[in-house]
């Protein structure tokens, strides 16, 4: 019982991002799909093209030639087929790294600037994008520094008021003390 859950656990951890995980799984196996119907197509096409040939033609053409003929036509024609689905499976797979990539980028850009002690604007994501999960909860976490940034300088507002009527040196020299900490939050 104890192995299932770990296996189980260890399973769930496959779909870090599932909805673009799903996708592309999904399309692959249609893509793949679609190749191979094609493939028996072509190969039931040119079996018979070729059975049909030998059959009108009364040809004396050895087993090996005919052989020979149907392995040409089924590259060819393989290749014609393998070679567009490449090129959609790879497309798709760049459009959907782009998709992560981008707001990847952006989200470490709103850190970098969090972690310079700027508060930056929320950031926004195209609809097609995933991970706006995460990027909810980081503007979240900057809406909230934004408010504790604002109670930050209405408390050094009321410092400094509090200062300006202080007439010891020592309490001014503290009062500024916290002004500079509160500063630096």
């Amino acid at each position: 019982m104890e192995e299932r859950k770990e296996e189980r656990r260890s399973l769930s951890h496959l779909l870090i991002v599932p909805s673009l995980q799903k996708f592309y799984a999904l399309v692959i196996v249609i893509i793949l799909v679609v190749t191979f119907i094609l493939i028996f197509i072509s190969i039931r096409i040119t079996i018979e093209d070729t059975r049909r040939t030998v059959m009108l033609s009364k040809s004396t053409a050895s087993a090996y030639e005919i052989l020979s003929k149907i392995k040409e036509d089924l590259l060819y024609k393989i290749g014609w087929i393998f070679i567009p689905s490449f090129i959609i499976a790879g497309g798709l797979g760049i459009y959907l790294i782009h998709r992560v990539a981008g707001p990847a980028y952006r989200l470490h850009r709103l850190l970098e600037h969090i972690a310079k002690g700027e508060l930056p604007n929320e950031v926004k994501f195209r609809q097609t994008d995933f991970l706006k999960d995460l990027a909810a909860d980081l503007n979240t976490i900057v809406l909230r520094l934004k408010e504790e940034h604002g109670d930050a300088e209405r408390l050094i507002g009321m410092l400094e008021r509090y200062k300006a009527e202080i007439n010891d040196e020592k309490k001014r020299a503290e009062v500024d003390s916290i002004i500079a900490t509160l500063r630096k939050i």
